[in-house]
């Protein structure tokens, strides 16, 4: 039988640090029965100790900390031994830790009574936060730090757990290990639209056409057609004209006031009621004087952003319909009447102009539509069907305002509060899958990827289309728009973080 000595003199180690439990046998001979035993696969661990002997845990010895020790030939040599959960290391004078700590995935440790307890955890168990816990199955936890209860939560559908523990789904469900929002669809609907048009009466408004009738009698005809159209229902349609015959007899001038044309000559109401009113006004009309653009396209825009104002939730356009350059009341340059149009644009509310011009008189008419974010002028054909142009021109612009223009829906149940920050918008294209569009804060922030906006972020009326997703959008005759109401937008926290 082997002599039993010292593990000092068996190993020429300075100072001892044992890490498995039979180890004690080299230290003084006999088998430690008074030390648990454990179920241990590993020897080497960094130990935090404190000592008066020099070295470090690299010194440590490797031995089996489940089987009994002998010193034989200047090394300890390992009997088999049964398995445990814990063992000892005596002599170490350690201090801390005083709470059980991972060492790695597969051992925890403390410090009692200045020794350090070693706990190796079994096969199917992996330390975490100083506590050998079961290795869960896929798609389910323990989230109670106790090993006793196994594995009872199902992430793929807990919504305090989703996915992992303490993964909190807050409004939303738990779906296959994710959080997905609980929304509420509604199809998107446009925003009702205001149109106020600002006519030309100007005296050449009263050359003749291809057809052989006057261009005024001509747009008459062609404004008649677009109130009485049955798929103009729901407009709001205002007029004024321009110029204003201020005076009496012969002693008459053209306004060049812009609060003369800061109003309407017949409101702005809904058709088909308003499409009499419209048409009798025309009629009242007829050319004469000159082409003072620049007031009256700043008295429309004045007027056009009152209304708004007025009717937050409406989509309000001007519409300039002119035969030919200002003649009349300075400012005449175009690029100072652009710019009233381009104030107007980015304003809050914003007031889109689009131009219909009608004549071969019209090379600035394009910079005064781009001004007003409409891109570009409708030119319409004298020596062609002006009637028919015309009318098609009012139902392009009827078509390009309503576009990308949405209504917030109300929420459901009406009354309660909307969240402006939960509200996200859905693009379904033909053939394709539908699609969250992003939130972007203001139209600078469009970009190639496209988005959505409110008019006013503050206190937001309407949802507004990108000029990419707008594109999209409109040259697909079976898009489908969606409002989404309860979800976090894309800019925002998700309900995740509960």
């Amino acid at each position: 039988m082997a002599v039993r000595r010292s593990v000092r003199e068996c190993t020429g180690f300075p100072h001892l640090f044992l890490l498995a439990l039979s180890l004690a046998a080299c230290s003084g001979g006999g088998k430690p029965e008074d030390l648990p035993r454990a179920d241990v696969r590993a020897a080497a661990l960094d130990l935090s100790y404190q000592s008066s002997h020099e070295g470090t845990s690299a010194d440590l010895p490797t031995a089996d900390p489940g089987a009994e020790s002998e010193c034989e030939g200047g090394s300890c040599a390992a009997d088999e031994g049964s398995d445990g959960t814990e063992a000892v290391v005596a002599g170490t004078n350690c201090v801390d830790p005083i709470d059980w700590q991972c060492v790695d995935a597969s051992r925890a440790q403390r410090c009692t009574l200045g020794q350090i307890e070693i706990h190796l955890c079994g096969g199917a168990e992996v330390c975490e936060v100083g506590v050998c816990m079961p290795v869960c199955p896929a798609g389910t936890a323990n989230c109670t730090l106790d090993p006793t209860v196994g594995c009872p939560i199902d992430t793929n559908s807990d919504p305090l757990h989703c996915g992992n523990c303490f993964t909190k789904c807050g409004d939303a469900d738990c779906v296959h290990g994710a959080c997905v929002c609980a929304s509420v669809t509604q199809a998107a609907a446009n925003s009702p639209l205001d149109m106020f048009i600002m006519m030309d009466q100007s005296s050449s408004m009263d050359e003749a056409t291809g057809s052989g009738v006057s261009k005024w009698d001509a747009i008459s005809e062609a404004l008649r057609a677009f109130v009485t159209d049955a798929g103009s229902a729901g407009i709001g349609v205002g007029i004024q004209y321009f110029p204003i015959i201020t005076g009496s007899f012969i002693f008459t001038s053209e306004s060049c006031d812009v609060a003369d044309y800061a109003q309407a000559e017949t409101a702005i109401k809904v058709l088909p009621g308003n499409a009499t009113a419209i048409i009798n006004s025309m009629a009242a009309h007829g050319p004469n004087g000159n082409t003072p653009t620049h007031p009256a396209l700043q008295g429309a825009v004045n007027f056009a952003r009152s209304h708004a104002m007025a009717n937050p939730t409406h989509t309000v356009v001007v519409v300039l319909a002119t035969d030919g350059e200002p003649t009349e009341c300075d400012p005449q340059d175009i690029p100072t009447i652009a710019g009233v149009a381009s104030t107007a644009a980015g304003g809050t509310p914003a007031i889109l102009t689009f131009v219909v011009g009608v004549g071969s008189s019209l090379s600035s008419m394009d910079q005064i539509a781009f001004g007003g974010g409409t891109q570009k002028a409708f030119v319409v054909d004298q020596g062609g069907n002006v009637t028919q142009q015309f009318t098609a021109a009012l139902q392009a612009i009827e078509g390009k305002a309503l576009g990308c223009t949405y209504a917030i829906p109300a929420p459901n149940p009406v009354g309660q509060a909307i969240n402006y920050e939960k509200v996200n918008v859905q693009v379904t294209l033909t053939g394709a899958l539908p699609v969250q569009e992003g939130y972007v804060a203001s139209p600078a922030d469009c970009g190639a990827t496209g988005g959505w906006y409110y008019d006013a972020p503050a206190q937001p009326n309407k949802i507004l289309l990108c000029p990419v997703t707008c594109t999209a959008v409109t040259g697909d005759p079976k898009a489908k728009v969606d409002i989404l109401l309860g979800c976090w937008r894309s800019d925002k926290p998700p309900d995740t973080h509960g």
